[in-house]
C-alpha cells in the first residue's frame, strides 16, 4: 500500500511540474483501491490499514516522494520541468504504477 501511495503522489508531482504530462486521478484512485482490497483479501484489518495509511501519509509520504524524485533526477525543492518530464517518460516506459497514472 505504501509503495502505491508513494508512486501515486510522485506521479502527481511529476504531472504538476511537467507541462506535457498530466495526472490521471481516476487511475490513481483505482490503484489505491486495488491495493486496499488486496490487503483486506489477505486478512488485514480495514481499520488497521486506515490507521497505518494515515500515519504513513502524515509522517513518511513526503520524504519518500522526495527520495523517489531524487532517484529519478528531479530536485523536489526546485523541480526543473525538463527533468520532471524525462523522469515521467522513463516511468511510463517502464510500466510502473507511477508511469501508468501519468497521461
Amino acid at each position: 500500500m505504501q509503495r502505491v501511495l508513494v508512486d501515486v503522489a510522485t506521479a502527481q508531482f511529476v504531472g504538476d511540474n511537467c507541462p506535457s504530462m498530466g495526472f490521471d486521478t481516476a487511475k490513481a484512485r483505482g490503484y489505491i483501491s486495488n491495493a486496499y482490497r488486496n490487503l483486506v483479501a489477505q486478512g488485514a484489518d480495514p481499520e488497521e490499514i486506515e490507521a497505518r495509511t494515515e500515519t504513513f501519509e502524515r509522517e513518511e509520504l513526503g520524504p519518500a516522494v522526495a527520495q523517489r524524485l531524487e532517484e529519478g533526477g528531479v530536485d523536489p525543492a526546485d523541480p526543473d520541468p525538463e527533468a520532471a518530464c524525462s523522469f515521467g517518460e522513463e516511468e511510463k516506459s517502464s510500466g510502473s504504477i507511477l508511469g501508468r497514472v501519468l497521461s
